[in-house]
């Protein structure tokens, strides 16, 4: 049976080269992937493998935008039900909470890094006291780590899948990739434990 990434990596190259066709195309996937608790790695390396480099700021800007949809959709149309939901949870309270106290710096770390899935960031944000802006600009400028691994994962693997010979440019660039993927888990690993003191303070206090 054919992998989720092969099958989407046949899907984008029925557009061929990078086009506004096909960017525009690679937009609508990844504004949809925005909205559902689908996981985009896969989604971006497969895109990476196809397009290059070349898609790169069409997915920055489609996140920003799909970022700013679920915003919109949380705050004005599911807020009660959202709410809930995350009251429910004392995690997701515990975050909304840091994010209405601390701004678009929390929002700025935790789309650079953190165990919580982007798209569940992006109606959460929704729940908060934090503007559009903050949402779709963090979201646009903060995710370009990730975004850049997730496209050179997708050029190596394909450069791999040609059986290109092992270059030194290669392996510059699988030791750049390595580098940014510590960095990241380095920084999940400090917003993940910041999170759990910040929850089990009130605790303490009782």
């Amino acid at each position: 049976m054919e992998s989720l990434s092969e099958a989407l990596k046949h899907f984008l190259q029925m557009w061929s080269e990078l086009s506004f066709i096909s960017a525009i195309v690679v937009g609508i996937l990844v504004i949809a992937l925005s909205l559902a608790p689908i996981p985009r790695t896969t989604v971006n390396i497969a895109i990476g493998a196809v397009f290059g480099f070349s898609a790169m700021p069409v997915i920055m800007v489609s996140n920003a935008i799909g970022a700013g949809v679920a915003f919109l959709l949380a705050r004005h149309l599911f807020f009660d039900r959202l709410q809930g939901f995350a009251n429910g949870r004392p995690r997701l309270r515990t975050l909304m909470q840091a994010v209405d106290d601390e701004g678009w710096r929390l929002v700025a770390l935790l789309r650079l890094g953190s165990g919580v899935p982007g798209v569940v960031q992006n109606y959460l944000y929704g729940l908060t006291n934090i503007p559009l802006w903050t949402c779709t600009a963090m979201t646009l400028i903060f995710t370009i780590p990730q975004i850049w691994v997730h496209i050179y994962l997708g050029i190596v693997g394909r450069d791999a899948l040609e059986q290109k010979a092992p270059n030194l440019d290669l392996m510059v660039t699988v030791l750049t990739v390595v580098v940014v993927l510590c960095v990241i888990g380095l920084i999940s690993r400090r917003m993940r434990i910041a999170l759990r003191d910040r929850n089990r303070r009130p605790v303490s206090d009782a």
